[in-house]
């Protein structure tokens, strides 16, 4: 089982304001994404990396509502939280889902299958949409083999620089990242003691200035 930083997810109002707020702070358009039928939900997208990228997120007014939770907790946050948008979780990819999904110390949800456009992978979802640990907690994403959406997606010259989680159990949160086989160091993922409990992304710019994004 083998488990590594995939994605970092931004929440919005609408999905277009949510895209016009982050490009003008991040001086780059985003990419297209999709609808996510199941969730009635649709993104945009922008590259971070080879093998990571930055995905906003909002519900899709205009798509029937599903009969179950929403995932990323959307139902449960008040639109007025999400303008502008704000990054509210992450994702870590691995290569047996079942078997993280089985072994971690902090519940994620069942396993799902989900599409968007003609993309498909498997992720985990509690069942009430909840973020496990406040965000702090990846969702697990396991995608076909050698396939990764960033690789599709332009280059804009945006990195991610650092990450952080703050709170006040950072043993707990270690034990948990150890049990689904996520090595922090390895990716780049600080710990941070003290406070309540928060993300904390740095991205780096095309014009080598740098801006901060903190849930």
């Amino acid at each position: 089982m083998h488990t590594v930083f995939d994605h970092i997810v931004f929440g919005a109002s609408s999905l277009e304001a949510g895209a016009a707020w982050l490009e003008q702070q991040l001086g780059v358009p985003l990419a297209p994404g999709g609808e996510h039928v199941k969730m009635g939900t649709h993104n945009r997208l922008l590259r971070l990396g080879e093998l990571t990228y930055l995905e906003l997120i909002a519900i899709n007014a205009e798509a029937p509502k599903p009969p179950h939770p929403r995932w990323f907790g959307l139902d449960a946050i008040a639109p007025h939280e999400l303008n502008p948008p704000r990054l509210f979780t992450w994702l870590a990819r691995t290569d047996d889902i079942a078997a993280a999904a089985a072994n971690t110390t902090i519940a994620l949800g069942p396993v799902h299958n989900m599409s968007r456009n003609a993309l498909s992978w498997r992720v985990t979802i509690p069942d009430d949409g909840s973020l496990a640990e406040d965000g702090l907690m990846p969702a697990l994403i396991e995608w076909p083999p050698d396939v990764h959406p960033a690789k599709n997606f332009p280059e804009r010259g945006v990195a991610l620089k650092s990450f952080k989680l703050h709170t006040p159990d950072t043993a707990g949160l270690e034990a948990a990242f150890a049990s689904i086989g996520l090595d922090t160091a390895l990716n780049g993922i600080e710990i941070v003691q003290g406070g309540a409990k928060s993300l904390e992304a740095v991205l780096s710019l095309p014009d080598g200035r740098e801006v901060s994004f903190r849930s």
